[in-house]
């Protein structure tokens, strides 16, 4: 029985809800799966990101699935490499800064993006693999994962999904903007569940 951890974050900036949050509330009321899943919701704050996930991230896991959300796409990006970099903004006072001052430029995800990215599209999820998470939290959770493993020995794989807003979410907005189905981005989430161990999608 593979041991998940999920991860989401809160709401930020103008929205009030997130839809990596969403779909993860969602999962959890449907789920049927064998995974052994643990979901936690982050703020979206440097700081208790780091030291939340550092703690969390004591408890072996088989890999970890970071969700995070991303207005403007219209298709879930599986995010290849996380990046090193704080960007700047107001947390970081506007300036650019490194997420971990002993830490790799990237880290690399060793989850099998591209067989997803095929069997998503297969079933009518719209899907890309993305070159790298950004600069932000979405960016740092997926850093911070891969991070705490590799100093904790711990054989884990990590991703950051970037999914995109709900219908819900951009009738609330008031602007026009690309949007998934709430059900469509939960049944992603499940097939990445799903392949955690699985050798056919390795």
């Amino acid at each position: 029985m593979p041991r998940v951890l999920l991860t989401a974050f809160g709401p930020y900036d103008v929205w009030q809800d997130n839809a990596s949050w969403l779909v993860l509330e969602q999962l959890t009321r449907t789920y049927s799966g064998d995974a052994r899943l643990t979901t936690r919701r982050y703020p979206v704050d440097y700081d208790t990101l780091r030291d939340r996930l550092a703690s969390d991230l004591k408890t072996r896991f088989d890999a970890v699935l970071c969700l995070g959300q991303s207005p403007g796409s219209a298709v879930v990006q599986l995010e290849r490499f996380a990046i090193n970099v704080a960007g700047a903004g107001p947390q970081t006072n506007g300036q650019c800064r490194p997420l971990v001052t002993d830490g790799p430029a990237a880290y690399r995800s060793g989850l099998p993006l591209e067989k997803w990215r095929g069997a998503l599209t297969e079933r009518g999820v719209p899907c890309e693999v993305s070159h790298h998470a950004g600069d932000y939290l979405c960016n740092a959770a997926m850093y911070y994962a891969h991070y705490w493993n590799e100093q904790n020995g711990h054989d884990c794989q990590a991703v950051l999904a970037h999914l995109p807003l709900t219908p819900q979410q951009v009738i609330a907005s008031g602007r026009a903007l690309p949007s998934l189905p709430l059900a469509v981005s939960v049944a992603a989430v499940e097939l990445m569940i799903a392949s955690v161990g699985q050798p056919a999608l390795a």
